[in-house]
């Protein structure tokens, strides 16, 4: 009888027989795969970093992109005599690239797409970076002091202002004062930034920071104001929000402001700048439009356009050219979005 052999196995790739003799598994393991055999660490630069606290893709969450450069730098220039580690500017930036992406997908509520990652590694290094230098932008101006008529536009730079600060979950500080989102939304039809304002948790330590910092503020603007009195007792910047929201935006405050807007709507026009400049009448229109459509009960783009013709009194031809032009303009690129979104 005829024996065949058996057939060889071919040889496990080196990073899988290194793997297997540290018994890695799971989270550890995909590291391990992704350094050593797409990144092209050395072993030991693996294993220095694991000696370093890093040995899961859940251990990079957070690691900030400075602090990689510093660690690896100084690894780097230490002899190995004292446990120095060469790693060059090339391996530094793909460590950094990959620990922004695991924290993104982190502060996002995502999981961990390393087939994504290795899609478009290289990119994520100009990401890495361009994020970095995002962090250390300054803050929008600080909103003025609390004025009731002026409630729905002093809410908006509240959070415009919120938004612009980056609390140290990642998150922009508006998160503290989010609203609810509406049911049936697709998580994922969200930008980065909204993904992260809503997957940032409303409870535990940095939450707690972030609430006082908009208590606050908060305090500041309203401090001598009748809006001070909604919040006195309140000890969250989050639910001291909540509160200005309950009343000035209550049934009785709506059905006025959306009575005082209409009464607007139908006594402001346009003849001329010297008495009432054109970028002054917009606006008071545009608040108008805003104050209806917050309290739900918006006006369609038709009958928006049609109001800014109607109450341009001004007689001058070229001027009303520009506005029957800048009408007919907005009228096709509606057109254009309702096509474009009715054929989806």
């Amino acid at each position: 009888m005829l024996i065949r052999p058996a057939p060889v196995q071919p040889p496990l790739p080196p990073w899988e027989s290194e793997a297997n003799a540290l018994n890695l598994q799971g989270d550890h393991r995909d590291l391990y795969e992704l350094l050593r055999e797409f990144h092209g660490f050395r072993r030991e630069q693996c294993t220095k970093l694991r000696e370093e606290g890093y040995s899961t893709l859940s251990d990079l969450i957070n690691w900030k992109h400075k602090d990689i450069r510093s660690l690896l730098e100084n690894l780097s220039n230490r002899p190995s005599s004292r446990g120095g580690q060469r790693f060059g500017d090339r391996k530094i930036k793909e460590l950094q690239a990959l620990c922004w992406f695991i924290t993104d997908r982190s502060r996002r509520g995502l999981s961990f797409d390393l087939d994504l990652y290795m899609q478009g590694a290289t990119q994520y290094i100009s990401f890495a970076e361009i994020d970095s230098e995002i962090e250390k932008d300054e803050a929008a101006d600080k909103p003025d002091k609390f004025k009731y008529p002026s409630w729905n536009r002093w809410e908006e730079s509240v959070y415009i202002y919120l938004d612009s600060i980056i609390s140290k979950n990642g998150a922009p500080l508006s998160y503290v004062t989010r609203k609810d989102l509406d049911e049936g939304i697709e998580w994922d039809s969200f930008d980065r930034k909204t993904q992260k304002t809503y997957n940032a948790s409303l409870e535990g330590f940095i939450f707690n920071i972030d609430s006082k910092r908009v208590l606050t503020l908060l305090k500041e603007l309203c401090l001598d104001t009748e809006a001070e009195t909604w919040f006195r007792n309140i000890k969250c910047g989050r639910q001291a929000m909540k509160a200005l929201q309950v009343h000035y935006d209550g049934p009785d405050e709506s059905r006025r402001r959306k009575e005082e807007a209409r009464a607007k709507l139908k006594t402001v026009y346009y003849k001329h700048e010297a008495t009432f400049t054109f970028e002054k009448f917009v606006t008071s229109l545009y608040d108008g439009f805003q104050v209806l459509e917050k309290y739900g009960e918006p006006l369609y783009e038709e009958e928006k356009l049609r109001l800014l013709f109607d109450k341009c009194q001004n007689a001058h031809p070229e001027f009303r050219q520009e506005v029957v032009t800048s009408l007919e303009i907005r009228k096709k690129i509606h057109e254009m979005t309702l096509v474009r979104l009715t054929s989806r």
